[in-house]
């Protein structure tokens, strides 16, 4: 770690528990409280500028090609689709029966709710 020539005095205030705390890891660094401070705050330093200089070098970097220049555009994707959103997938016809099924079914649908107005109306739970 590189040394400052320059030093400046600062006092801190800190909580019992974290002053014992930092005392006894700067005792079992073999350092003063303040030189553990120092270098305890100038490891954070450190790390973040690491940080941002990654995150620098990644945003500022060059094209990934495998990524973006060869991406498929938006037509190309929907070429291959068998049916466009647009276009109505064609379905079978119904048999003569479903179709009679479903009128049945229909009428008696109507009446039962007609039955359960009654019902209702009278008072019939």
């Amino acid at each position: 770690m590189k040394t400052a020539s320059r030093m400046k005095n600062v006092t801190l205030t800190l909580a019992d528990d974290v002053a014992s705390w930092a005392r006894i890891e700067a005792a079992k660094a073999g350092k003063s409280l303040s030189r553990f401070l120092s270098d305890l705050l100038a490891q954070q330093r450190i790390s973040e500028e690491n940080q941002s200089l990654a995150m620098k070098r990644f945003l500022d970097g060059p094209d990934f090609a495998g990524v973006s220049a060869n991406r498929a555009s938006r037509e190309e994707l929907y070429a291959e689709r068998l049916f466009h959103r647009h276009e109505r997938i064609p379905l079978r016809k119904r048999s003569k029966g479903a179709d009679e099924a479903r009128a049945v079914k229909k009428v008696a649908g109507a009446s039962r709710r007609k039955a359960v107005g009654r019902n209702k109306s009278a008072g019939v739970k």
